[in-house]
């Protein structure tokens, strides 16, 4: 291995905003401001419309820390409804306009390739009402993926079970689906939608993909922005000025609607591009949410990256034609980890981009039996090595029996970096059997894509059913100085929930960590000194990682929408609520924009016990 030569691809020049260390190579100036140099955000005093309740209003909801098996197959729940200080029209109101009326006032207005959806049949709230067959619109051919979430109805979750309130499918009866959907092409149709919904008080919900495991994409008896088909071209920028004068190099414009694979398209072996590892997913949505990569050791998070969201359209329709670190500096943090669905409709965003650079993928995965001594040899490992490594090993999924690591570099590098160490613990320490495998590809997108730009794949997209995870899915942020100094309870603990199910994690810290945040992003605090983010998808795994981990919190997104306290928990307390909730009174004072665990968000809640 020591003869092995070692290359390291060069650093692209806007990573200088990130410290170095004496293990990393030095960084070319940097044309990205400096975090320091960057203004406090301080959110502007909201108006005094009083719409959304205090958080010392808001339930308090106190999980249960046993960790006792559960006696049943499904958490207990109570059903309450917010203090609500804002009342939409709904189907049931004498002022709910009827079908003429929307035809007339909003269906007319439309672009020709825009599309009103009538998702009732009688327009009333009854959920029998509802003018849908869901299995027959929805249950696509699971290897379609993005073709599916173009052509599909737009009532339609990557999650099936999400058609229910709070993804619950053990209450069938109660759904989740938006009264009315538009289609959305051009920026003309999202104001014309809502004019309309604000001139008859119809709360506003989005969707692109519906890649939500809380249903927070479409909510019931709302009028539905169906962002999927929005038309743009995305286009590579040489060079773009945000509103601080500052000049970026290599950025490229992403419309509101696209997914992974409209970037891919126009990027390619170009640059890398930072994203996730689902072609489908809606890009928008996941840069405000917790945008994680596998390459997020090196490059930081998606939300890190974003230099400017260009055009964002409020619920009064005014359009902000650049929301940036000086423009609107609130509604830049809020956007950035805050969550979708809340501040405003995001139809562009310029995003900074990487030079090329090889990518290596170095797997593991054990042969079974699976024996718990098996899983604690490779855990120890792992969570002894893991803490240490360079920063250009950039990420990794990986459970009890598995690995999948990417590193950031050639074959070469891959071996200098992390191959040497594993095959010695492999053949000294490890007394199971497992395969190993290392693979080197030309590109971020030649992994993600390979030679068939036409065929989708991924674990999102091999899941587009009638029936989905239901609200089990889960995830929790494990600390980077636990991990150090209490490796050995945490190896305990990691054991112990591999007999509840086979669980998974991101592999965080690098970048993400030595990023300074000083008020620029919303994502929780613990997001910043972690190095896992564990996902479980069992009611009983995600009651046992609040037990072990409660002064963390979730990864956004990856969060369960059985969530306890989640005004709190999401976004890190009380405080970080409050000053996101301000943002949305200064924005939306109407509370126009509405889902659940969104910001603002006032309804039915479901009380976990």
């Amino acid at each position: 291995i020591s003869a092995m030569p070692s290359k390291h691809p060069s650093m692209p020049p806007s990573l200088s905003i990130i410290p170095t260390t004496s293990k990393i190579p030095s960084v070319k100036p940097s044309t990205m401001p400096s975090i320091s140099a960057m203004p406090s955000i301080q959110p502007s005093p909201s108006p005094s419309v009083s719409i959304v309740p205090s958080i010392s209003n808001l339930p308090s909801v106190k999980p249960s820390l046993s960790t006792s098996p559960s006696t049943s197959s499904s958490p207990s729940m109570t059903i309450f409804n917010t203090s609500l200080d804002v009342f939409y029209t709904t189907p049931d109101s004498e002022d709910w306009p009827d079908v003429e009326t929307w035809n007339a006032e909003l269906g007319s207005r439309l672009s020709t390739d825009a599309s009103l959806f009538h998702n009732y049949n009688k327009h009333t709230s009854s959920d029998n009402d509802y003018d849908y067959d869901y299995d027959d619109k929805c249950d696509g051919d699971i290897w379609e993926g993005l073709d599916f979430i173009r052509r599909a109805d737009p009532i339609c979750m990557i999650d099936g079970d999400c058609r229910y309130q709070f993804c619950n499918r053990n209450d069938e009866e109660v759904l989740n689906i938006p009264a009315y959907s538009v289609q959305v092409r051009t920026l003309a149709d999202i104001i014309a939608a809502l004019e309309f919904a604000n001139q008859y008080n119809i709360p506003v919900s989005m969707k692109t993909t519906g890649h939500s495991f809380t249903g927070s994409s479409i909510l019931k008896d709302s009028l539905n922005l169906w962002m999927s088909n929005y038309e743009f071209q995305e286009e590579i920028y040489d060079s773009f000025m945000d509103s601080c004068g500052t000049n970026y190099n290599a950025t490229v414009s992403i419309g509101g609607g696209a997914v992974l694979d409209d970037v891919f398209a126009v990027v390619k072996n170009q640059y890398t591009l930072l994203s996730s590892d689902s072609r489908s997913v809606g890009f928008a949505g996941w840069l405000q949410g917790s945008a994680l990569s596998h390459l997020s050791r090196y490059y930081g998070l998606g939300l890190d990256n974003v230099v400017s969201f260009t055009d964002v359209v409020l619920s009064s329709g005014e359009i902000l034609p650049k929301v940036d670190a000086c423009s609107h500096p609130d509604l830049f943090r809020a956007l950035r980890g805050g969550g979708g669905g809340t501040f405003g409709v995001v139809t562009q965003m310029q995003y900074q981009l990487y030079e090329t650079t090889k990518i290596t993928v170095f797997e593991f995965q054990m042969d079974p039996p699976y024996w718990n001594r098996y899983y604690r040899q490779f855990l120890e490992f792992w969570l002894s090595i893991t803490p240490t490594l360079d920063h250009r090993v950039a990420g990794a999924w990986f459970g009890q029996w598995h690995f999948e690591v990417y590193i950031v570099g050639s074959i070469d590098d891959a071996w200098e970096l992390f191959g040497g160490d594993f095959l010695t613990w492999y053949s000294t320490t490890f007394t199971g059997n497992g395969d190993w495998e290392i693979e080197e590809f030309d590109s971020w997108y030649g992994l993600i894509v390979g030679e068939d730009q036409d065929a989708i794949q991924g674990f999102y997209d091999s899941n587009l059913q009638s029936r989905g995870h239901g609200p089990e899915v889960s995830s929790r942020l494990i600390p980077h100085d636990l991990v150090v100094n209490q490796r050995r309870e945490v190896v305990d603990f990691l054991v112990d929930l591999a007999d509840v199910e086979d669980w998974g994690a991101y592999w965080l810290g690098g970048r993400v960590n030595e990023i300074i945040p000083n008020g620029k992003t919303s994502v929780h605090p613990s997001l910043r000194e972690s190095i896992y983010s564990i996902t479980t998808s069992t009611d009983e795994g995600a009651r046992q990682l609040r037990a072990f981990f409660p002064n963390t919190g979730p990864s956004f997104n990856h969060h369960s929408a059985n969530e306890p306290s989640w005004r709190t928990t999401l976004w890190g307390g009380d405080q970080q609520y409050e000053q996101l909730w301000r943002v949305k009174q200064k924005y939306d004072p109407q509370n126009r924009f509405t889902c659940y665990h969104c910001v603002g968000y006032q309804g039915p809640e479901y009380e976990y016990n």
